[in-house]
């Protein structure tokens, strides 16, 4: 490269450096560093444990030349032998080894004892290192000596391997034996690992531990995250990683190499020299390892980790530069600054499949660690094999969840610990919206009542505005005639009997017609079901109209009456010029799901004619579309974002409906016609209800339900209640957003009738 080009790189330009200086030692160092710098070796180049020849010249030399030497070959064939794990050893013929399952003895809670683990040194080299062999011993956590933790995916179960622990045969997963092995050649000290010190058939004591998992790894020297052993690329993203951690030199001189990379990496660029790396990359951070959900704690409560797999390690602190980099020298690469953002969608080292762990680290080291509702909505991807372990896994590192959980219990049902902890939720803070964190498909895997979330299946949920609602919990409704019955009489309030939540609350109707819904792929769901009722709840054509543009983005009232809105958006959906701006930004999803909706009848006018054209006040409208076409810039961005709006709602599955007394909503996948509206006590959203029979009850749900009601009925007569309000069964579906502002006169005046919901 010409010195001269070497200076107009980009790159280069906010270094500290003078370019106009003469020092020839110092073009001609940097000339030689960038030329080394862009190097970048292939995945075969860097396999170690392949016995199969390499294509690449090289690398394929370099066989050539170990093959030819019988001393190196039988080294090469020892090594290969070891990482595969070759061992002639025989568990069932060694004297030295009791087939009898090993003892273990009882920790003491009161001194907080753990086990922990010793790895004898290596047998001679001719029986490939020997057989593993381990000892246990206890100690006590209040002065525990020092030792490192292990974190590592179990793997396959059926797929073991014999190791000796305290002279007995210990049948150890694939991936633990490859572990145990690299940690025995480096000499490490003593090492906690779950599936050896914990007593994994002593459900006491792995609830006493799991209440330690914080402590255990926060106490440790260092917590070692074992990848497995080294796979045809790893050893490339290892590289990867390692230039990722380093963007520049002790002089603050950016290095070229890894500005390359972060470029390549970015949205809009093509594959080049990096390619192979990034793949590499993207396949080490896509192992099952990364989406196991008792990861989280043990990462994130240590204080030092290293990662490491196969031969190769890196630190988790150089981990976290490569993928955020330092703030310091984000400015030395503005023309890139976008890539380098540590937003989920634009970051370019992002997977989209990591929990983010740095944000924890921080919250963990705060003194105000975040609650256990917010890590299980941020876990929700995570992966375990024990559906209780998604609530569990979490215990250590959340602010309440020894007030939600106060003993883990492995001996309860799957059932009973996910209700419970509902319960738990609701009675801490009143925050019923977590109810209606119900999946797209309404399938239930287990036999909770329908008010009781999947808590290890919150990834079903994917509605980002229901987190953020669920999350935020200070909005909640709050009912003057609820409170003032509840005042009287504690029937009225929230309670939990069996497996039925009493409520109160007011009844908006019921759900008179539906759109389709729409699929991540793009397919339409559901069936098309045209409203019965063609009178609005709102104060004119506009007014609909309005509430239409909120309803599809789920936004708060917007002010109809402001000139120029940017409610008129909603007639430039269909408009020609709304097709224009959403083919040449690819909002497919959108305008599948209008062509299947186009007749959907709202307020007796079709959705294409909402969506292209105004209902009322033509000449007002055409005035004010024509104001937005002028400024065509303006008006295609404010039309994208409008669109993108409109598809995040699409894509979690929602479906717009009108209801009985002519309002707009959106509401659950599942929601049917017929279904009640109602808006609870302590819920910051509207709710789908289903009324449903004795016979769906089954005989102990009415008979707890009859007790219910008949308690209820004499508490109020005793209270000297005279009114009568309802008490009706219900399951509950799911979430509505139901657009109230901008009713007519007639439709404010109305008294929503007040009642007691049985949800089952």
């Amino acid at each position: 490269m010409p010195l001269a080009g070497l200076f107009k790189r980009k790159d280069l330009r906010n270094t500290r450096v003078d370019s106009s200086t003469n020092d020839e030692s110092f073009f001609s160092a940097n000339h030689a560093r960038t030329e080394a710098s862009l190097d970048i070796p292939t995945a075969e180049e860097l396999q170690t444990t392949s016995r199969t020849p390499p294509k690449e010249p090289k690398a394929h030399a370099i066989w050539c030349a170990l093959r030819a030497n019988p001393a190196a070959w039988l080294a090469v064939e020892r090594y290969w032998d070891f990482i595969h794990q070759v061992d002639p050893w025989d568990p069932n013929v060694d004297p030295t080894v009791s087939s009898q399952p090993l003892v273990y003895r009882p920790l003491s809670n009161a001194e907080a004892e753990i086990r922990l683990l010793t790895i004898l040194p290596n047998e001679p080299p001719d029986q490939n290192g020997g057989p593993i062999r381990c000892t246990l011993k206890r100690v006590s956590l209040f002065d525990a000596p020092e030792y490192i933790a292990l974190s590592y995916m179990w793997g396959d179960e059926k797929e073991k391997r014999a190791i000796v622990v305290d002279g007995h045969q210990f049948s150890a997963t694939v991936n633990l034996y490859q572990a145990l092995r690299k940690l025995r050649a480096g000499r490490d000290p003593k090492i906690w690992i779950d599936a050896i010190c914990i007593n994994q058939q002593d459900h006491e004591e792995k609830s006493q531990q799991i209440q330690r998992m914080r402590s255990i790894y926060a106490r440790a020297k260092q917590v070692v995250v074992w990848l497995g052993p080294e796979t045809s690329n790893s050893n490339l993203a290892m590289w990867l990683l390692e230039r990722l951690s380093k963007p520049s030199d002790d002089r603050m001189l950016p290095d070229p190499a890894y500005t390359e990379a972060i470029r390549e990496r970015s949205s809009n660029a093509q594959p080049g020299r990096f390619a192979e790396a990034w793949k590499a990359f993207d396949d080490l951070f896509s192992q099952e390892y990364w989406k196991r959900v008792w990861i989280i704690q043990e990462i994130v409560a240590s204080k030092d980790v290293l990662v490491r797999c196969g031969q190769k390690s890196i630190s988790w602190s150089d981990m976290e530069k490569a993928f955020w980099g330092k703030k310091s020298e984000l400015n030395m690469f503005n023309e890139w600054a976008d890539a380098d953002s540590t937003t989920q969608d634009t970051h370019p080292r992002d997977t989209h499949q990591l929990f983010d762990f740095w944000a924890w680290k921080k919250s963990i080291a705060s003194v105000e660690p975040q609650p256990l509702l917010k890590a299980l909505i941020d876990s929700r991807r995570s992966k375990a094999k024990n559906p209780r372990d998604h609530v569990y896994a979490l215990f250590g590192i959340s602010s309440d969840s020894s007030t939600l959980i106060p003993v883990p219990n492995y001996r309860s049902s799957v059932e009973q610990v996910f209700m419970d902890l509902t319960v738990a939720m609701i009675r801490a803070n009143g925050n019923l919206t977590i109810t209606c964190l119900q999946g797209q498909t309404g399938m239930k895997r287990y036999n909770t009542p329908s008010w009781v979330p999947d808590w290890s299946a919150l990834a079903e949920v994917e509605r980002p505005w229901l987190f953020k609602s669920v999350l935020e919990n200070n909005v909640k409704f709050k009912d003057g005639l609820a409170t003032g019955f509840g005042a009287l009489d504690e029937s009225y309030k929230l309670r939990v009997e069996g497996n039925i939540l009493s409520v109160s609350g007011r009844f908006f109707g019921t759900v008179d017609g539906l759109t389709t819904g729409i699929s991540n792929t793009g397919e339409t769901v559901g069936e098309m079901i045209q409203p019965t009722v063609e009178t609005t709840a709102y104060t004119n054509g506009h007014g609909h109209a309005a509430a239409l543009y909120d309803t599809l983005i789920l936004a708060e009232s917007s002010d109809a009456s402001q000139k120029d809105g940017p409610t008129d958006l909603i007639h430039y959906l269909t408009h020609p010029k709304g097709k224009e701006v959403s083919s040449a930004k690819g909002h497919t999803l959108l305008a599948t799901w209008l062509a299947a909706n186009s007749t959907f009848k709202i307020c007796g006018v079709e959705l294409s004619v909402w969506t292209s054209k105004h209902f009322g006040h033509h000449y007002q409208w055409k005035n004010r579309l024509l104001h937005h076409l002028e400024n065509k810039t303006s008006s295609t961005q404010d039309m994208h974002t409008y669109m993108t709006a409109i598809e995040t709602v699409l894509h979690g599955g929602l479906r717009l409906m009108t209801t009985s007394l002519g309002h707009v909503g959106m509401v659950h996948p599942q929601a049917r016609t017929g279904d009640h509206i109602a808006l609870l006590e302590g819920m910051s959203t509207p709710v789908i209800l289903r009324p449903c029979s004795d016979e769906e009850l089954g005989a102990d749900a009415v008979a707890i339900k009859g007790e219910l009601v008949r308690e209820m009925k004499e508490a109020r007569y005793m209270a000297g209640m005279t009114i009568e309000t309802g008490i009706l069964s219900y399951k509950l579906v799911g979430e509505a957003v139901v657009r109230m502002g901008g009713m007519g006169k007639d439709f404010q005046k109305v008294a929503f009738p007040f009642g007691t919901f049985l949800i089952h």
